[in-house]
């Protein structure tokens, strides 16, 4: 799968909407030992609950019907994984067809506070969004 910054966050990975069409071609020409299966992203945190239809969403959707275009693929042949435990439903309905709900069924993760100036090694537990 090829990673998609959707919202364009600076603190997220993947590669900016206008690049993912010629990832794909690359992945699908140069790389024979690679098989493109689909695309996947993980949105904005305020579009996950409060916005519908979810931005991130419909960017994802766009780019799997422009590279299956592009790329002479069949429209289903790749799979969007979009969608995490607060608003997995939504991504199912937007044609998600993988989603992470791994906060549901394990509960909450529990974070090493490493960041910048906390050295304390305390643990954090990740607050709801």
């Amino acid at each position: 799968m090829l990673q998609v910054n959707t919202s364009r966050e600076p603190n997220k990975y993947g590669f900016q909407p206008e690049a993912v069409v010629e990832a794909a071609r690359f992945v699908t020409d140069k790389c024979p030992a690679l098989r493109l299966t689909g695309l996947m992203t993980i949105g904005a945190v305020e579009h996950s609950v409060d916005t519908r239809p979810n931005p991130d969403f419909l960017v994802l959707k766009e780019l799997q019907s422009q590279v299956c275009e592009q790329l002479n693929l069949p429209s289903d042949a790749l799979d969007l994984s979009m969608g995490m435990s607060s608003d997995f439903e939504h991504a199912i309905e937007m044609g998600s067809t993988e989603v992470r709900v791994g906060s549901l069924i394990f509960g909450s993760r529990v974070y090493k506070a490493v960041a910048n100036n906390d050295s304390s090694g305390d643990e954090k537990e990740e607050q709801p969004k």
